[in-house]
C-alpha cells in the first residue's frame, strides 16, 4: 500500500466530560464539600472577593487581608 492511502476509522476522538464515567470521589472531599455546602463558604468566599471584582471583573481576585 502507498504512503498516505491507508486511513484508518478512529471514530470520534471527542468524549464530553458529561459522557466519561466517574468515580465515587474521596470520602474526606465528598464530607468536605457537605460541610462548606452547609455553612455557606462559597458566600462567604464571594463577599470576600467583591471587592475585587468590582474594580477588575476579568480578574476574580481575593485581596489579601481582607
Amino acid at each position: 500500500m502507498a504512503p498516505g492511502t491507508h486511513k484508518p476509522n478512529r471514530g470520534e476522538l471527542y468524549i464530553p466530560a458529561s459522557e466519561s464515567a466517574t468515580g465515587p470521589g474521596h470520602p474526606l472531599y465528598t464530607k468536605l464539600n457537605n460541610v462548606l455546602n452547609q455553612t455557606g463558604f462559597d458566600r462567604f468566599v464571594e463577599k470576600c472577593g467583591a471587592p475585587a471584582s468590582a474594580i477588575d471583573p476579568e480578574k476574580h481576585l481575593i485581596l489579601q487581608g481582607s
